[in-house]
């Protein structure tokens, strides 16, 4: 009869599954060897990247566990390690969704805002982001990204 060795039990299944990794899950991250590294070197020569792929194929698992780890340790050569961060999905109103995602206290919202004053301001992002004029690539580095309708991650960079 053959013995086998004891496997030790793992506290937790390391993989996420079908939600994407996050950014705290970066040591379990692997497989994407370069790309990391690639989006990093793009944005230090421009104020903008996009990410476009299929549903499901690894966009936001590419950015959280792979580019934000790189970003907040400081990689970025002259912006620093501090960094505010917008998770959002698009959904069937992308132009809303964004603005929610931005419009909170660890993004662009005042913490001492009411909560009437935080609706209102809200409301103005929303409406500005929706202006055509903002939209336009002229105006802003995610213009074709906000307008655009294929799935897409767009990194936006303002110094």
């Amino acid at each position: 009869m053959t013995e086998y060795a004891e496997t030790p039990e793992l506290d937790a299944n390391p993989y996420p599954g079908l939600r994407p990794f996050e950014t705290e899950e970066d040591y379990l991250f692997f497989g994407r060897d370069g790309q990391s590294e690639e989006i990093l070197a793009r944005l230090r020569r421009q104020r903008m990247v996009a990410v476009v792929g299929t549903s499901g194929s690894g966009k936001s698992s590419l950015i959280r566990a792979g580019l934000l780890p790189y970003v907040y340790g400081g990689f970025m050569s002259g912006a620093g390690s501090h960094w505010r961060v917008a998770v959002m999905r698009p959904g069937g109103d992308p132009i809303r969704n964004l603005a929610r995602a931005l419009y909170v206290p660890s993004v662009l919202a005042r913490p001492e805002a009411t909560e009437e004053e935080a609706r209102q301001e809200g409301l103005v992002l929303e409406m500005t982001l929706r202006r055509p004029r903002f939209r336009s690539t002229s105006c802003s580095p995610c213009g074709p990204i906000l307008s655009g309708t294929a799935p897409a991650i767009a990194i936006c960079l303002r110094r």
